[in-house]
């Protein structure tokens, strides 16, 4: 709520400047608050907003932005198949504009797609080539412990998941992937039936219950 309010503040304060770009940061943070409070409508009302204004500039990168909330709202429905289009579609235009998570955003969008087609494991080499060159980035960690918990090899990811707990997940970053790694190590702990570290991740959750976790 907090957050909403000072995108609110940032608005109000673009709007009064004629400051366009800073209105489509506004527009931008207002939609991903709304749909972490699963407020919906009111987040495809603030996408459509920010996508009207954004077509009067000649700015690649926020055709970019735009791209990824309509693959959003398309997951949100259930429209996987249009959803998939849409991120590699928005891919293409992240890739030319040098949008430096572009590549980020893309794989956590397929690996969640795959997620809900049963089909991770279909994901496996580019992610195990994601971990591998982006050691520091620990979501990718998170998201192959789990690839390998839904694909049966529950000692493979036993061993990643050991080695994130080790600190009682105190090393995965509070970034904007924290959330996101939480929700992959959570059912990655379910899948291996830890109940002390179920216990540990649900202290660390709670202060975010009724929030719904997004991508970008």
């Amino acid at each position: 709520a907090e957050r909403l309010d000072l995108a609110s503040e940032l608005l109000a304060l673009g709007q009064a400047t004629n400051d366009r770009d800073v209105q489509l940061h506004a527009h931008h943070w207002r939609a991903g608050d709304l749909l972490e409070a699963g407020r919906i409508t009111e987040a495809a009302q603030e996408m459509a907003r920010h996508d009207a204004l954004a077509a009067t500039l000649d700015s690649p990168f926020r055709t970019w932005v735009a791209g990824y909330w309509r693959a959003n709202m398309a997951y949100i429905h259930g429209d996987l198949a249009g959803a998939e289009q849409t991120i590699r579609e928005t891919m293409d235009v992240g890739t030319r504009v040098h949008a430096k998570n572009a590549a980020g955003v893309f794989a956590t969008f397929l690996l969640g797609i795959r997620r809900e087609q049963a089909k991770m494991a279909e994901l496996e080499p580019m992610l195990r080539q994601l971990v591998q060159t982006q050691p520091a980035v620990a979501a990718w960690r998170c998201t192959l412990s789990l690839l390998l918990a839904n694909t049966g090899r529950l000692d493979e990811a036993r061993q990643i998941f050991e080695q994130l707990a080790a600190d009682d997940f105190a090393s995965l970053p509070f970034d904007s992937t924290w959330l996101v790694s939480m929700e992959n190590v959570a059912s990655t702990c379910v899948a291996l039936g830890d109940r002390e570290r179920a216990a540990t991740l649900y202290r660390l959750a709670a202060p975010y219950s009724g929030l719904y976790i997004m991508v970008g």
